[in-house]
C-alpha cells in the first residue's frame, strides 16, 4: 500500500478561467473551466464525482473513465481542461481532457505520461511524484526548470521553491497538483512462543500400524471362533499372507500420500501463476489502446509465466492450465483486436460459364475487373448490381495484370506482347512490349497514368497518359530513392504510393520516400499484397501465410486484423469501405469478409 501527501499551486482566477481541485485518499483531480460556469457549480460537480468514486470503487481503467465521462466531463463547458489520477491496488489510473497534462517524476527523470484526451495506467513505485496540470503552466516555467524544483521530492518543499518564481509572472488560470507516493511498510507479525514437547513425550500413531493391528486382531478372533488347530505350515502361510497384505497397504498409503501432496503443490503453483497472468492480462487490456507495444510486452510476459508453469507441473492434460491457455488466447484477441470473420460467397464465376476463373483483379469505384489469362477472358463486375460484362480475345491469353482507368477502360499487361486497352468493346495495343521488362509483378492506374512494378529490375515504371496514348517509360523513383524489390511485390496508390516488398512496406510521395513505420502487433507477418485508394481511409495488407488481413491508418498506426481460412488460398484481394467488405479471389469464386 501507499500513502500520499500533496501540495497545490493555484494561480489567480479571472472571469474567463476558473480553477479548482480535489484531493482525497486515492482520488486526485484538477479542473480548469471557462468563466461561463461559476465556481460553486464547478466545485459541486467535483464533490459529486468524489462521492461517486467512493461509492462505485472502480477497479479498472475503463470503469474509472466511465465515471469521469458521466459525472465530470459531460457537465463541463466547452474549453475546459481536466487531469485526474486514481490509485487502487498499487496501480495508478490517469485521465486527461482538453489541455490537461500529467507528468511523472521517478528517480530524477521527468516524463509526460498523457495530454489532451488520453488515458494510461501503470504500477506505482516508491517515491513516485505525479504532477497534474494544464498546458498553461508551462508558459510560466520550462520543463528543465521544473526538474530542478522536483529534486526536492516532497510536494510542500517543491511548492515553496517554485511559487516565488511563478508569482512574478501572470499566473492567471494556472494550476498544478503535486502528489507524492510513499510505500507503507507492513507491521512485523508477533512471534508467539510455542511450547515444544520433549522428544520422548511424543508418541506418534501411524495409521498403517493401527490398521495392521486391527487386521491381526480380526484374524485372531476368526481363529478363536472356529477353534481351528492348524499345522505349523498352514500357520506360516497365513502369516505370509498377512505380511503381503500389510506391505500392499503400506505401499498404497505411501503412494496415495505422495500423490496428494503433489496435487496440493500443483494447485498452489497453478493458483499463483493464474493470479500473475490475470494481473498482466488486465493491465495489458487497460493500456492497449494507448500503448500497444507495452500491452504486447505484458501479453508476452503472461505467456512466459504459463510456459514456466507447464515446465514445473509437467501435466500436458491439466484442465486448469488449459483454461489459463484459453484465457490468454481470448485476451490476446481482444488486445490485438483480432476478429475472426466467416466468409460468404459474393460471386461464383461459374455463373458466367463453366470454365470461368481468375488469377488477378482490380477495383475502381463500384467496378471489379478480373483476369482469366488461361482462357483469354476478362470479366467486368458491378459490385452493387452483380452484373457482368465479358471480353474474349486471344491476346488476353498469357496476360498477367489488369486494371481500370477513370473512364471505364480496362488496361491489361501481357508481358510477351505489351500493354492493351479494352474500350468501346475493342482491344487495342497502347504500349509495345519492352525488352527491358524483366519480372512484372504488379500494376496500378492513378489519374489514368500507369505504374508497373518490375521485381527483376528493382524498378517501378511510370507511363504518363498522353493525347494519343502514353508517354515512354520513366522511373517513378527520384534519384537515390529506389529500393531493392523482393518478391512478392505489390503496390497501391491514393495520392501516395505504397510498396510492399517481401516483408517491408515503403511509402512514397512523388517518388520520394516518406516517413512510414507500421506498428504491427507481431513480427511473424508475411505480406503478399496491399490495397488502398483515394476513396479508402485505411491501408489493408494481405498475409496468406497467417490467414490474416491487417488494417492500419495511412500514417501506419495499427488498428485491427481480420482472420479467415479463405485468406490462405487468396490469389488477390480488394476492399470496398462503402460496402464494408473485403473481397478475396480464389480461382472461380469471390468471397466477401465483413470489415
Amino acid at each position: 500500500m501507499f500513502k500520499t501527501d500533496y501540495a497545490v499551486f493555484l494561480g489567480n482566477e479571472t472571469d474567463e478561467r476558473r480553477i479548482d481541485f480535489i484531493y482525497c485518499e486515492n482520488l486526485f483531480v484538477i479542473l480548469s473551466s471557462t468563466g461561463s460556469q461559476n465556481k460553486e457549480k464547478s466545485h459541486e460537480i467535483l464533490k459529486q464525482l468524489e462521492q461517486e468514486v467512493i461509492d462505485k470503487k472502480p477497479q479498472k481503467l475503463y470503469e474509472f473513465e466511465e465515471i469521469l465521462l458521466r459525472d465530470l466531463i459531460s457537465h463541463l463547458p466547452s474549453g475546459s481542461s481536466v487531469s485526474c489520477g486514481y490509485a487502487v491496488n498499487g496501480i495508478l489510473y490517469l485521465k486527461s481532457f482538453g489541455d490537461g497534462q500529467v507528468y511523472l517524476s521517478r528517480q530524477n527523470k521527468l516524463v509526460k505520461i498523457i495530454s489532451g484526451d488520453s488515458s494510461a495506467s501503470g504500477y506505482i513505485h516508491q517515491n513516485d511524484l505525479i504532477m497534474l496540470t494544464t498546458g498553461s503552466f508551462f508558459s510560466l516555467m520550462a520543463e528543465e526548470e521544473l526538474k530542478t524544483h522536483l529534486k526536492l521530492d516532497k510536494p510542500k518543499s517543491i511548492l515553496d521553491s517554485l511559487t516565488p518564481e511563478l508569482k512574478e509572472k501572470d499566473d492567471s488560470g494556472c494550476i498544478a497538483l503535486f502528489i507524492h507516493f510513499e510505500k507503507i511498510q507492513d507491521a512485523e507479525e508477533e512471534i508467539t512462543e510455542v511450547e515444544v514437547l520433549a522428544e520422548n513425550d511424543i508418541t506418534p500413531v501411524s495409521p498403517v500400524v493401527s490398521f495392521t493391528k486391527k487386521i491381526s486382531a480380526y484374524l485372531d478372533r476368526i481363529k478363536d471362533k472356529a477353534n481351528l488347530k492348524m499345522p505349523a505350515t498352514t500357520s506360516k502361510k497365513i502369516t505370509l499372507v498377512i505380511v503381503v497384505i500389510l506391505v500392499v497397504v503400506l505401499i498404497w498409503s505411501v503412494i496415495f500420500g505422495l500423490q496428494r501432496r503433489q496435487q496440493a503443490r500443483i494447485e498452489k503453483l497453478v493458483t499463483a501463476s493464474d493470479d500473475i497472468i490475470t494481473q498482466k492480462l488486465n493491465e495489458a487490456t487497460d493500456i492497449s489502446i494507448l500503448n500497444l507495444s507495452r500491452a504486447q510486452i505484458l501479453l508476452s510476459e503472461a505467456k512466459q509465466e504459463l510456459e514456466k508453469l507447464k515446465q514445473e507441473v509437467k501435466q500436458p492434460e491439466n484442465e486448469q492450465i488449459a483454461q489459463i491457455e484459453d484465457k490468454i488466447a481470448k485476451y490476446e484477441k481482444e488486445i490485438i483486436k483480432q476478429e475472426e470473420q466467416k466468409p460468404e460467397v459474393f460471386y461464383d464465376l461459374k455463373l458466367i460459364n463453366d470454365t470461368a476463373e481468375a488469377s488477378a483483379m482490380f477495383k475502381f469505384k463500384n467496378s471489379l475487373v478480373l483476369l482469366n489469362s488461361t482462357k483469354g477472358e476478362i470479366y467486368l463486375i458491378d459490385i452493387e448490381k452483380k452484373s457482368v460484362e465479358k471480353t474474349i480475345d486471344p491476346v488476353i491469353k498469357g496476360s498477367k495484370l489488369v486494371a481500370l482507368n477513370s473512364v471505364g477502360d480496362i488496361i491489361f499487361v501481357n508481358p510477351s506482347q505489351g500493354i492493351f486497352k479494352i474500350g468501346d468493346k475493342k482491344v487495342t495495343k497502347v504500349i509495345d512490349k519492352d525488352d527491358q521488362w524483366s519480372n512484372l509483378a504488379d500494376f496500378w492506374i492513378y489519374n489514368n497514368n500507369l505504374y508497373l512494378v518490375d521485381e527483376g529490375k528493382d524498378e517501378i515504371y511510370k507511363y504518363l497518359v498522353a493525347e494519343n496514348g502514353f508517354s515512354g517509360k520513366t522511373s517513378y523513383f527520384k534519384s537515390g530513392q529506389a529500393v531493392k524489390i523482393d518478391p512478392p511485390a505489390s503496390i497501391a496508390i491514393d495520392t501516395a504510393l505504397y510498396l510492399v516488398s517481401g516483408n517491408r512496406i515503403n511509402k512514397y510521395l512523388a517518388g520520394v520516400r516518406d516517413q512510414f513505420s507500421p506498428d504491427l502487433p507481431d513480427d511473424n507477418y508475411s505480406f503478399d499484397a496491399i490495397f488502398t485508394d483515394n476513396e479508402t481511409n485505411k491501408v489493408y495488407l494481405l498475409d496468406k501465410k497467417n490467414s490474416k488481413i491487417y488494417i492500419m491508418s495511412k500514417n501506419g498506426q495499427y488498428e485491427k486484423q481480420i482472420e479467415s481460412g479463405v485468406i490462405k488460398s487468396g490469389l488477390d484481394f480488394v476492399v470496398s469501405e462503402a460496402q464494408k467488405s473485403i473481397y478475396v479471389l480464389i480461382k472461380d469464386k469471390l468471397y466477401k469478409l465483413a470489415i
